[in-house]
Formats: C-alpha cells, structure tokens, sequence
C-alpha cells in the first residue's frame, strides 16, 4: 500500500496531520500528491521535496490518473469531489486516522493523546529519540527545529504519533505505548457532552496490549473514572501529586521550572533538568515524556540530558521578536490553553502590557465554550478579537455565535476587547494600538499565524 513508486493522493495536504504524514511517505519513496484550500508551511515543505500538491477549490480534476490510494484530511468533508471520484474509480480510500493507523501497526507504536499538550510531549520524545542515535519514525503536529521536520519514516524500531480523538480517529491505533496528557470538554459538536467524550478515552487506553504502560497524570485518570479498566500498566506522572515518577525540588523563577525527577521510590532519581520552555504545563510535558522515554528502556541520566536540548516546536510559546514589542505565537484554542498561556507569559515577561490577538477556532467550540473562553482571555490587558475560523461547521453553528459576541463576554468580565474582523483589518487593529513595552501574543489554530510575517517586519529594529 506504501511501497516505493506508490502514488498517494492527499486530500487536506497542508493539514497539521496529513503535512507531516506525507513527510513520511516521502521517506519512504512513495510518490505523493494533494490538494488543500489554501498555501500553507506544510505545503511549503512537501512542495520543496517534489510532491504535487494543487491550491484552491476542490476538483475531481485534482485526482492524478496515476494514484492508487487516497487519504483524506479529518477536516476535509466525505463528499468531497476528489473523494468522490476514488471510489468511483474503485480505488482505495483512508481517512488520515486509518492511515496512521495501519504505518504504525508496523512499528512499535507510541501514542500521545489528550485534549491539551499533545503536539509539545510528542515533540520531547521524538526529540530525545533522535538525539540520542534512535531514528524513530514520527508524525506530529508542528515542525521540530532539531530536524525542520513534522513527520518522518526513521529506522529504529519506535513509532511515535499525536493521537487525536476528534471524531474517536485515535480508536484507530493500536499502540505497544500510549499516554493520556490531560481530559477537557472540546469537539462537543460531535461527542455531544463531556461523559461521551470521556468513554472515548476509555476505549483508547483500553487499546492496549496486556501489561503494556498507559502513562497519565492523576488528573487524567481521575477524568476516566473509577470504572475505568486497561489490560495495560498504568504509570501515573505529576509534579505535585502522589505519582509513580514525579517532580522533586520544583523551583520555578521567571516562568521557567527547574526539578529532579524521581521514579517509584527507591527506583531511580535523576539530577536536576533546567525547563529550556517556560510553563509549569511544559514541565509536566517534560515529566510525561520521561515517563515514555523510561518505560522504552532508556537510562535516566541520558534522558535528562536528551530532554534539557529541546527547544521547542512551531507555535508553541514561540518567540517571533524580542525587544521593545514582543511576538510570540501560541497554537492555544482551548479556554484551558488560554489560561496556561496568559499565567506563563505573565511570570516570563513580568510587568509587560499582554495584548491578546485571538482567533476562535471552529463556531461549535466557540459556540459551546462561549463563557469559558471569555474567562480565560479577560486576564490580558487588551484582546483582539479576529473572526471565527470556520471549519466543519453546520450552519446553525455558524449563524449561532461571532466573534462580537465572544468580545461582549469579555467585556462583561471586566475585560478590554475589539472585534477586529478579518485578517487585514486584525493587523490593521493590532498596528493601532501597539505601544512600545507590549508583548504581543498571536493565539489561535486557524490561519493567525499568517499575521506573523507583516508584524515581524514592523517590530524589526530597522524599521
């Protein structure tokens, strides 16, 4: 199915997903080609390394005679017209899930889920691997600096992937290694309410192999409830909590978490890891990827050693400019995100003006999470609010809520916010009320980051 001189068709190429898993059948010499809407660094990326891949409305006409398997984007809707025409034409068809699931079946899968912190633990594992000779196959969700990569078919035994759970996509894999990040109410418009959504992540941790480890924090499994049951191992982490490998002498000064970390007691302690990322979120990632690097065999002191180079994925806390305006970019598009976000740039950038440029990802999310979103943005100092990214939205969910209504939630919580509509006109807003001292944050999973480019021109010294 993915040998070499295959053709492989992906629809929604310049997802975070479906990008990085044809990085990956690159490597492997298949031949690929897809489409996506719009131009994008993932289409950038496969472009660069010969895959055809066509911008703007879907057409059957971008369907290749010549392809034999087509994969299909979670974003990209079943009765797409390239979709269409491969099972007219008999083809095979996968969903991007199937396909993820079926390369990692023929490696040692280790998979990372939860609703938060997915992307940033999946990246200190597969970073650590590589910096430690592994060569692990991976797919993530943003670009790794040590390889310029987000996926890639290495030769070591592991296989390391984000698992999502929109639409239960992650029930696909079957994993030798699974870990829960963390559990909060998001994609209701298709689970419908948290307990749904919950009995998701049970059915995934239930996945595993007889003894296989389920590594989790205490959050995470008191999220599964009591009733929960895996044939796997379950290895609790927490930088607080009782926990099978936890955090020992945390100190953190400016934002940034110093620690040892210790296993089951009396099993092994390291010395101190300095957290190269600010966020006490990004030390417990840190713990979490341990764990995983720990229960793959790995020696402890090495691990630390791996995981104090890491420096971090695209949109992650990324610093775009520094100095008398800051820029910084953060994938956040969950209330709970938002928050870790806000208390993070807080300590890091203390005493600073926070200008929050938000871009609500999905109407249904907004729609559902309205209260939750406003709490969490009321702690900036001011908040730009862009249009709503839509995408897989029913009508009613689009005609149910805007970004104007997000905006009067702020503000009836003593927060300061403008609609500030489009991209174009959100730049326009954000270059109005810049001041000199401010850090600027670009939030958000849709295309936001597209405002980094003209902003870190006008933030360069010689401007």
């Amino acid at each position: 199915m993915f040998a070499r001189g295959t053709v492989v068709h992906l629809v929604g190429a310049g997802g975070a997903g479906l990008g990085a898993l044809g990085e990956l059948l690159l490597d492997r010499g298949v031949v690929v080609s897809g489409s996506d809407l719009l131009p994008g660094e993932n289409v950038r990326r496969l472009r660069s390394r010969g895959a055809r891949i066509l911008v703007g409305e879907h057409s059957a006409r971008q369907l290749p005679e010549d392809a034999s398997l087509v994969i299909r984007s979670a974003a990209v809707p079943a009765g797409n017209p390239e979709w269409a025409v491969a099972r007219e034409r008999g083809l095979e068809v996968l969903t991007y899930a199937e396909a993820l699931g079926r390369l990692m079946g023929e490696r040692q899968g280790v998979a990372i889920a939860g609703t938060h912190g997915k992307t940033t633990t999946t990246g200190l594992i597969v970073h650590a691997l590589l910096e430690l000779g592994e060569d692990p196959s991976y797919v993530l969700g943003a670009a790794l600096p040590r390889s310029g990569r987000s996926g890639a078919a290495g030769s070591g035994p592991w296989f390391v992937a984000e698992a999502c759970e929109f639409e239960e996509s992650f029930l696909r894999l079957l994993p030798c290694q699974a870990t829960v990040v963390s559990i909060e109410a998001d994609h209701l418009d298709y689970y419908g309410d948290e307990a749904a959504m919950c009995r998701a992540f049970q059915a995934f941790a239930g996945r595993l192999p007889e003894d296989a480890p389920l590594i989790l924090t205490p959050e995470a499994l008191d999220r599964l409830g009591p009733e929960f049951e895996t044939p796997g191992r379950i290895v609790t982490v927490s930088l607080e909590r009782p926990a099978e490998i936890r955090a020992v002498d945390l100190v953190e000064r400016s934002g940034f978490c110093r620690f040892r970390i210790a296993g089951a007691p009396g099993a092994w302690e390291t010395g101190p890891i300095e957290c190269p990322v600010p966020g006490r979120h990004f030390a417990e990632d840190v713990l979490l990827a341990a764990a995983n690097l720990y229960c793959l065999g790995l020696p402890a002191p090495e691990i630390v050693r791996a995981l104090a180079s890491y420096r971090g994925v695209a949109r992650r806390l990324e610093t775009i400019v520094e100095g008398g305006i800051g820029l910084l970019s953060d994938y956040a598009h969950h209330p709970t995100e938002i928050q870790g976000v806000l208390a993070t740039v807080r300590q890091w950038h203390r005493g600073r003006r926070l200008l929050a440029v938000f871009q609500p990802h999905q109407a249904s999310r907004t729609r559902y999470l309205l209260g939750s979103f406003a709490e969490a943005l009321s702690g900036f100092d001011l908040v730009l609010v862009s249009d709503i990214f839509v995408t897989r939205d029913s009508r009613e969910d689009r005609d149910s809520v805007s970004a104007s209504d997000l905006v009067g939630r702020i503000r009836a919580r003593g927060g300061r916010a403008r609609a500030a509509g489009p991209l174009q006109a959100t730049l326009d807003c954000v270059r109005n009320e810049m001041l000199k001292g401010d850090v600027i944050l670009l939030l958000g999973a849709g295309d936001i980051d597209q405002l980094r480019g003209e902003l870190e021109a006008a933030l360069s010294p010689s401007h």
